[in-house]
């Protein structure tokens, strides 16, 4: 490019004194003189103001307009020596000189990105030429690694420090890469890639760890300032974390990292991610946690590899339109956005190929009969198609499938609106969804946005800490889905076909709106924790009690008043938490005595809602004075025959009978190994045991109101 001319400065600005001898000197000639386009500058002050007229380049597209209106002014200002011709000549002479700069400044930054291009491609191949050189490009290359070695020594002896000085934070950095293939660097002050990494990440290729948290980086390079470092220099990293920095973007060849697997930023200022990101397909981890975006590039669909997705904590407004392409992604937490639903709205792409066969009503001219043709397949029929018919039972509204719909959403879509898109009141808080097509809204997501279900290998989702009413249905497609956590939500309601995820396992919706679970919840046998914290329930429903594998529920802070009674048949039962609830059964004080005492009243109380109250039994006559006078021969019936049996399975049952002290007939029982004697009168008299029975093993005396019991009970060794 050739040199421009120089700048005008301001001390070549004409005096107005000049001026007025110019026009003075013009007028005593027969003809005005040519304005040379080039003459040696003057010095300060000279009469002579051919420098006036020098040429002043100015941005494409402007400068001719710009030159004509100075040549103007510069014409006027010859003539008329009035201020305001002079000052109309300084404005125009500033404007000129400010386009000048600007279009200087812009060409001196193009010229300088295409230099360091063109030194990138060079650098670049030159190093690798190198390392074909001295063998494969490995860490483990001992000519490699002692070229750098060297090199680094050499750049410390230039810089005037003492050849067995201790090394630098980032000196030992570097060392660490060429040695270990990882660049640790954590809480060193970065603002950038240290640039003493440009020759062993070319030479070397064999960087695979960066981890530079808590730094102050701004832009992760910086061509001023190491021009040799480039993103193709770091094609061979494959974890690079960069959280807790200053980060407002990315560059924009970022996804020359091509073999990058795991990536982590976040506690950046990131707020949208380059296009080329489409380009790294063998990622797998994504963290952009704690950032800026609002809206995710659709590029991220191109990801076929991601498995863990995490957007926690930014300010999206809906989801990218191609995340359920994303087919092994197991891994999505979207918590802390502040979104109010999960609808996805279709990409919006001018040609689609369901569009609906376009026929038209058409009339023979010759005769004048009826009949109807298709544009896209040329045929002809003399029936009226399906879609017509549609069409006109609907008055003239667009229908979906009709020709004039399709041909409507093609049109909307070329301009980049979508068919149906949420729309949000804020007045009243609440979603609906608006059809741009035919202006239709509705209050349940179309089936065209209820799309999140198609991520079929989601194993664990996470959406807490949002604004949402409600889940989409098509989540009950995710049948690997094992945990579910929608916490710190506005939802009223649960997907009711959730129980179609048969392999969940967490279910935590706390502190939302719910006031009832649907039904077929009661499929999730294989639930470890339900979290139902901070809700609106006042009754649960009885199959809670049908989770055998449950170890958590959470009821905390509703409006209970009772417990299901078959929750104390769950064996596997840790912790059951019931706080802050009106409970009138079971009473806080039987909770408090622990877990084995609330499950037995619970199943007490599910046995008499069950079957009725226990029966009153009476092992003896009474006499008119209520004295006890003999044994009911029904009584002694049925103790012998529970005697007989258990002398054949060693195992004798007496649970609720009305017993006040043990039958004579126990201690005959040799071989007895069980014992049941629970929901007895025992408490007047501690049962005695004989040492015939050595050999039981298992005693129940729940429910006795035995407040001590025997010495006797040390007979009992095996027990």
């Amino acid at each position: 490019m050739p040199p421009l001319p120089p700048r005008i400065s301001k001390d070549e600005m004409p005096a107005p004194r000049d001026l007025r001898k110019q026009r003075h000197d013009e007028q005593n000639a027969s003809e005005l003189p040519t304005v040379p386009t080039q003459q040696k500058k003057k010095k300060k002050g000279h009469d002579d103001h051919s420098f006036i007229s020098r040429r002043i380049h100015a941005p494409k597209g402007h400068g001719d307009a710009l030159e004509t209106n100075f040549a103007k002014l510069l014409d006027e200002a010859a003539h008329e020596s009035d201020g305001y011709t002079i000052n109309r000549y300084r404005m125009a002479r500033k404007k000129l000189r400010r386009a000048q700069a600007s279009h200087e400044e812009k060409l001196a930054v193009k010229d300088e990105e295409h230099a360091s291009e063109r030194a990138h491609d060079r650098f670049f191949d030159e190093q690798v030429r190198l390392s074909a050189v001295t063998g494969g490009p490995t860490l483990a290359n001992p000519i490699s690694r002692k070229m750098e070695l060297e090199r680094l020594a050499l750049e410390k002896a230039a810089r005037g420090e003492e050849m067995d000085a201790p090394p630098s934070m980032i000196e030992q950095a570097v060392f660490n890469s060429l040695t270990a293939g990882e660049m640790l660097a954590t809480e060193k002050r970065l603002d950038l890639l240290p640039e003493e990494l440009a020759n062993t990440l070319t030479m070397q290729m064999g960087l695979q760890k960066i981890f530079m948290p808590r730094n102050e980086l701004t832009d992760l390079l910086n061509l001023s300032r190491a021009p040799a470092l480039s993103c193709r220099n770091l094609m061979h990293v494959v974890d690079l974390d960069l959280q807790h920095n200053q980060l407002k973007r990315l560059p924009h060849d970022f996804g020359q990292l091509v073999s990058l697997k795991r990536l982590v930023l976040q506690h950046n200022c990131l707020e949208a991610l380059p296009d080329s990101f489409l380009w790294l397909t063998q990622l797998k981890h994504l963290d952009l946690s704690h950032n800026l975006f609002k809206y995710m590039t659709d590029h991220i669909g191109n990801l076929k590899s991601l498995e863990k997705l995490i957007i926690v904590k930014n300010m999206l407004m809906e989801l990218p339109s191609t995340l359920p392409n994303l087919e092994n992604m197991t891994f999505l937490d979207i918590s802390g956005n502040g979104l109010a639903h999960l609808a996805i709205k279709p990409l919006t792409t001018s040609e689609d190929s369901t569009v609906t066969e376009a026929w038209e009503e058409v009339i023979d001219p010759s005769t004048k009969k009826k009949y109807y043709y298709n544009k896209v397949t040329k045929q002809s029929r003399a029936s009226m198609p399906d879609s017509l018919k549609v069409a006109k039972a609907s008055g003239g509204k667009l229908v979906p499938g009709t020709a004039a719909y399709n041909n409507k959403r093609k049109s909307l879509a070329a301009h980049g609106t979508p068919e149906w898109e949420a729309v949000v009141d804020a007045k009243q808080g609440t979603i609906f969804y608006q059809n741009n097509v035919s202006g239709d809204t509705s209050w349940t997501m179309p089936e065209v946005m209820d799309v999140l279900g198609k991520a079929a290998a989601l194993v664990t989702f996470k959406c807490n800490d949002n604004t949402l009413r409600g889940l989409p249905e098509s989540l009950s497609m995710l049948e690997n889905l094992k945990t579910l956590e929608a916490k710190d939500n506005f939802l009223g309601k649960l997907p009711d076909d959730i129980g179609s995820m048969q392999g969940l396992r967490f279910v935590k919706v706390s502190n939302n709106e719910l006031r009832d679970l649907p039904i077929s919840m009661a499929k999730l046998t294989n639930l470890v924790e339900l979290h139902l914290t901070s809700n609106q329930f006042t009754t649960l429903p009885a199959w809670i009690g049908d989770l055998k594998d449950v170890r958590r529920l959470m009821f905390g802070n509703n409006n209970l008043t009772t417990l299901p009674f078959k929750i104390g048949y769950l064996k596997n039962l840790e912790e059951l938490q019931v706080f802050n609830n009106p409970l009138e059964y079971p009473p806080y004080e039987l909770i408090n005595e622990g877990m084995d005492q609330l499950q037995w009243a619970l199943r007490r109380k599910y046995l008499e809602a069950v079957h009725g109250p226990s029966p009153v039994m009476n092992a003896h006559f009474y006499g008119i004075a209520d004295e006890k006078i003999d044994l009911e021969p029904e009584f002694n019936d049925r103790i012998q025959q529970a005697v007989d049996k258990a002398a054949m399975t060693n195992e004798l049952v007496l649970q609720q009978q009305g017993l006040f002290e043990l039958p004579p007939a126990i201690n005959e029982l040799t071989e007895l190994e069980i014992l049941k004697l629970s929901a007895n009168h025992l408490n007047s008299a501690p049962p005695h045991f004989e040492e015939t029975l050595q050999s039981l093993q298992v005693l129940w005396l729940k429910n006795c109101e035995v407040q001590e019991l025997d010495n006797s009970i040390g007979v009992l060794h095996h027990l």
